[in-house]
């Protein structure tokens, strides 16, 4: 059988470990795609890992420095 390779981070998976698999349907029986990614890459790609929530704190943060040294009011508050 053909090795399943996860889409995200091009590593092959091993199908005794959990591990996603989706199907992409063109109609309602006919199969277009399908794609196979570690439980853990799916997750991260769709909450954002800690290095990209740790970028846009940083940049948000330096946005904030910026904003007020411009004298530039800040109309809502951003919570990450």
């Amino acid at each position: 059988m053909k090795d399943k390779v996860c889409l995200i981070c091009h590593t092959a998976i091993d199908t005794d470990k959990e591990y996603c698999e989706f199907k992409h349907y063109k109609c309602k029986d006919t199969i277009q795609s399908k794609g196979y990614y570690h439980v853990q890459c799916f997750r991260e790609r769709l909450s954002g890992s800690d290095v990209q929530k740790k970028l846009a704190q940083g940049a948000f943060n330096l946005l904030k420095v910026a904003n007020k040294r411009l004298g530039v009011e800040e109309k809502e508050e951003v919570i990450f």
